[in-house]
């Protein structure tokens, strides 16, 4: 993929070229961080592996340097769309901003997922582990996300690719698991304030619902009749759990 990389950046054939160099980028950041030592359940003694704190920083300034390259061309492509006039569904679409920034506030989560852990790496290797840095950033991350994702006017999802939905599966995991992890400095309180996970369940039902109703689709109870439906009824299940599980 490096290779790849590579190549397309000199040889760009379609102004689109910019726009997946990006994306490249990002999903080599995200391998990187599946391939970090706290996933490593090799028997390789602890004490042979670079700190976990060495690994957070090399990560940061990798995504710091991929920012850098996307900057210019959110500002060139004239990212945000005003919704104050809604667009007609059958003519909604998605922007390479709109594209890109869910790539990377995925992968900003990806990286930060690691202040959720409690691998004996973390605990043995890294005691100045910026653990509370590192809870916030994942929660900023996830709400980032969510707030993207709801801005799209509804007509546009039936374009998006398997690789957003999983990343929207991922968020959605994300605000139990902030909501309980277990630290005495990490407020719980402040997560709830920060992302009202009841509101954006019920605004993700209703996306849903519009999403279907664009593509004139209908729901026949099967689990193989579209991807929008099958994902519409698992986040009703979602909000039902927490709601009862969580939010009470």
């Amino acid at each position: 993929m490096e290779n790849c990389l590579q190549i397309l950046t000199k040889n760009k054939e379609s102004p689109n070229d910019n726009l997946l160099a990006s994306l490249v980028r990002l999903q080599l950041i995200a391998e990187k961080v599946a391939q970090a030592p706290w996933h490593d359940r090799s028997a390789e003694p602890l004490a042979s592996r670079a700190p976990a704190t060495f690994c957070l920083k090399a990560l940061e300034t990798q995504l710091q340097d991929c920012k850098r390259t996307i900057q210019p061309e959110l500002q060139q492509d004239g990212t945000s769309l005003s919704f104050a006039h809604p667009i007609p569904l059958q003519h909604a679409y998605t922007t390479n901003s709109e594209t890109l920034l869910l790539y990377l506030h995925s992968t900003e989560l990806t990286i930060y997922e690691i202040a959720l852990s409690r691998t004996p790496l973390l605990l043995t290797t890294s005691p100045a582990f910026p653990r509370l840095d590192s809870l916030y950033a994942c929660l900023h991350a996830t709400k980032s996300w969510f707030d993207l994702f709801l801005s799209i006017p509804a007509g546009a999802y039936i374009g998006f690719s398997t690789a957003i939905l999983m990343q929207m599966a991922h968020c959605v995991i994300m605000p139990y698991r902030l909501s309980t992890f277990d630290d005495a400095e990490w407020d719980h309180t402040l997560v709830r304030e920060t992302l009202d996970f009841s509101s954006v369940l019920d605004a993700l039902v209703q996306r849903m619902v519009q999403v279907r109703g664009a593509a004139s689709l209908l729901d026949d109870g099967g689990e193989e009749n579209n991807v929008w439906c099958l994902t519409e009824r698992r986040l009703r299940g979602v909000r039902s759990w927490w709601l009862m599980r969580v939010a009470g």
